[in-house]
């Protein structure tokens, strides 16, 4: 049965199935760009596909997303303080050097002050003196 003259099986180019050849085939026509058949599918292993572990490995994947986020966060924030603590820092330094120039100039004034009365004491006793003589000596 379906042999050909050389003692080969005939295999029918219609269906694909051996025994006969496409003149004798009563059955429709496969087409011709058939899908690709996996070697799963060939050797006749069925894998089965478990919604409660795809559930679980999504829900894990999401899990681990969020952690690396709230890690980026983390260090994002971590390093915003540090950028705030540096102004922080430079800004009190700043403030220091404001307040001691402030400082100086209000005992250079009050030393002028001092200077100031003491030679108008002077003054008073008939000397000439100015004021300056006096900065000299404090």
């Amino acid at each position: 049965m379906g042999k050909s003259r050389s003692r080969k099986q005939i295999k029918c180019s219609n269906c694909h199935t051996i025994g006969h050849n496409k003149r004798k085939c009563h059955k429709e026509q496969v087409p011709k760009h058939q899908r690709k058949v996996t070697y799963e599918e060939e050797k006749g292993i069925v894998m089965w596909i478990d919604e409660d572990e795809i559930r679980q490995t999504m829900e894990q994947e999401f899990l681990e997303s969020l952690f690396v986020q709230e890690e980026e966060h983390t260090k994002l924030d971590q390093e915003e303080q540090t950028r705030m603590d540096e102004e922080a820092f430079q800004q009190f330094l700043e403030e220091e050097r404001m307040f001691k120039k402030l400082e100086e100039e209000r005992e250079r004034k009050e030393a002028e002050m001092e200077a100031r009365e003491e030679a108008d004491f002077w003054k008073d006793y008939g000397l000439d003196v100015d004021y300056t003589m006096f900065l000299d000596k404090k």
